[in-house]
Order: C-alpha cells, then sequence, then structure tokens
C-alpha cells in the first residue's frame, strides 16, 4: 500500500465527495454529512 495518493486518485475522491455533499444539500437529506 502506497503513502501517498496520486494527483488523479484525489481530483477523483475530491469531486465525489463535493457530489455527495451537494446532493445532501439539494435533497435536504444526511448524504451531505457523509461526504
Amino acid at each position: 500500500m502506497q503513502c501517498n495518493i496520486g494527483n488523479t486518485d484525489r481530483i477523483i475522491r475530491g469531486t465525489f465527495g463535493l457530489a455527495i455533499i451537494a446532493a445532501g444539500v439539494y435533497f435536504q437529506s444526511w448524504w451531505g454529512a457523509i461526504g
């Protein structure tokens, strides 16, 4: 297992997290807290 993650992996995870937060805010649910 590598200690550091690649730049692309970080971008993908960040985008996915922001999408979950945005969906949680839009639908007024707890999914925003998970992101």
